[in-house]
């Protein structure tokens, strides 16, 4: 089948639609950073990211990739493969600390599985935070917007925009990546957001 002119085949989604209501909701535009971010659920697609993900911010260029936080799927001693809850966010050579413990490099990664390959053996016990620790594991938003990271010529764009949810009723079922784990954060950005089903409405 031919393409439009101007485009290229991408995934065929559909839409989604994480916003619950209108009222109160707090929107922002922030620049995605093509080269940390990825939707690695988004089988084949990884380069084009989902509305719903909790979105994070490097603080050394306050561009923005899906908050990279998770935990532990199972323990492990002196091992190099890290199972985790959702591994969607991360990406190789992403630097991740185990429990708060020193960062270690992830030179593989199996999506379908949630299995990450460390680059040094580590231990861990199950339910035991996986995180970046270069602001890109604080969530402060929700991805309100389909973006493609790469451009027609399938080069990375960039400086990609994406708006942000920052205060609003989400729908919780729609949002991608750990999100247990992102909620469960103490030092999470999502004061302003609240969640249908503590509102009652999922």
């Amino acid at each position: 089948m031919l393409n439009n002119p101007g485009q290229y085949p991408g995934i065929s989604a559909n839409p989604r639609q994480c916003l619950v209501s209108e009222a109160g909701v707090i929107r922002g535009r922030g620049v995605i950073d093509s080269t940390l971010a990825c939707d690695g659920g988004n089988t084949g697609f990884e380069d084009e990211l989902r509305e719903g993900w909790p979105l994070a911010r490097v603080t050394a260029s306050a561009t923005w990739v899906p908050c990279k936080r998770t935990t532990a799927n199972g323990a492990g001693t002196g091992s190099t493969t890290l199972v985790v809850v959702n591994a969607a966010a991360f990406k190789v050579g992403d630097q991740v600390s185990i429990n708060g413990g020193a960062l270690v490099a992830i030179t593989a990664i199996n999506y379908g599985t949630n299995t990450l390959t460390l680059a040094s053996a580590e231990t861990w016990t199950s339910g035991q935070a996986v995180n970046t620790t270069d602001g890109s594991q604080i969530c402060r938003g929700i991805l309100n917007q389909f973006v493609k990271l790469k451009d027609l010529d399938g080069i990375w764009r960039d400086k990609p925009f994406g708006d942000l949810l920052i205060a609003g009723l989400v729908d919780p079922n729609k949002c991608l990546g750990d999100l247990a784990a992102i909620r469960g954060d103490t030092g999470n950005m999502l004061q302003q957001i609240q969640f249908a089903d503590s509102a009652g409405q999922v």
